[in-house]
């Protein structure tokens, strides 16, 4: 079922353990860093990510470590051609769980 996306400044809890509530989840997101790129930055991606796809929290898993690479899927908004996959160099990674929660209500922050 489609879920309704969040607006731009939506900003969404960033959990490092599942919520006691039910909950659904409903996509993974993934955000990458380079050496340079602080973690609030990548917070504040993985943020925008979840919010998009209507997501009301992100549970982050475990950090993944330095140098490694990632097959992303990209496409150019306006183009015609389909999806293609690139491999992305990344010196940190930070994966989440995009989640709603089953009840009507969202726990209160």
């Amino acid at each position: 079922m489609p879920r309704p996306s969040s607006p731009p400044e939506c900003k969404i809890p960033v959990l490092t353990t599942a919520p006691s509530e039910p909950y659904e989840v409903i996509a993974q997101v993934k955000t990458y860093g380079n050496v340079e790129t602080d973690q609030a930055e990548m917070d504040d991606a993985l943020n925008r990510e979840a919010c998009e796809l209507g997501a009301q929290a992100v549970i982050v898993q475990p950090a993944k470590g330095v140098g490694r690479a990632d097959e992303v899927s990209t496409h150019a908004a306006g183009s015609s051609d389909e999806d293609s996959a690139n491999t992305v160099e990344y010196a940190s990674q930070i994966v989440g769980l995009a989640i709603r929660y089953s009840s009507e209500v969202a726990p209160q922050q």
